[in-house]
């Protein structure tokens, strides 16, 4: 009923990264970011019904059946990796890959090691990509 009548009401607080002060500030910078210091109740709402239908597919449906790969810093003070290990442990995926990253923070792509992690995604598709045309 809140999400209906007061989306951008804000329930749940959250903080600044300072370990990413360079990071923090051009979030911060962004005209097009919010500077709501807390989730808002429509945002927290989407969130629950995401995870609530994953959650759905994983254990009870088809499941993810498609390859995939999850990268998860595990000093993430905003969502628990416990929440990506999850997937990757009940996945039916024959092709899955988990990466805890050590000493990364929520922002992941954002960091030091950003530009090394999305070569290792760019890779990761390149060659699923490569083995699809290859089948044809």
């Amino acid at each position: 009923m809140v999400a209906g009548t007061r989306p951008s009401l804000a329930i749940v607080g959250g903080g600044s990264d300072n370990r990413e002060v360079d990071i923090q500030a051009s979030f911060t910078q962004d005209p097009l970011t919010s500077k709501c210091k807390a989730t808002r109740v429509r945002n927290a709402l989407e969130y629950l019904r995401a995870c609530a239908q994953l959650e759905e597919d994983v254990s009870q449906g088809p499941g993810c059946r498609f390859p995939f790969i999850v990268f998860h810093a595990k000093e993430d003070e905003w969502t628990s990796s416990e929440g990506s290990c999850h997937l990757y442990r009940h996945s039916k995926a024959q092709d899955k890959s988990l990466r805890l990253l050590e000493g990364g923070t929520h922002t992941l792509t954002k960091g030091a090691e950003g530009q090394q992690l999305l070569q290792e995604v760019r890779q990761w598709l390149l060659q699923r990509t490569a083995d699809v045309a290859a089948a044809r």
